[in-house]
């Protein structure tokens, strides 16, 4: 499996709506290398990321933790704090 497989509903909205991921993360004001590093599981997403994210992309907040699976619990504890 590869690590970007660890998204796979955020890469295919990705893909859908600016082809590559160079093109989102200068989108929502991203290093292209800290995107890939994120998607990859080297990092993890802050709160900001996946509303920036959400917002990019039109996903609501209430639907990301479908495109944020891996890091579910995570998501949720930054969300509490």
């Amino acid at each position: 499996m590869e690590k970007q497989d660890l998204y796979p509903e955020l890469c295919g909205e990705i893909r859908k709506k600016y082809r590559t991921q160079g093109a989102f993360a200068r989108a929502i004001g991203m290093n292209p290398s800290t995107l890939s590093g994120k998607l990859a599981g080297r990092t993890q997403w802050s709160y900001i990321d996946v509303e920036n994210i959400c917002r990019a992309l039109n996903i609501s907040m209430a639907d990301a933790p479908n495109f944020f699976r891996p890091n579910v619990a995570r998501l949720q504890q930054i969300a509490v704090n």
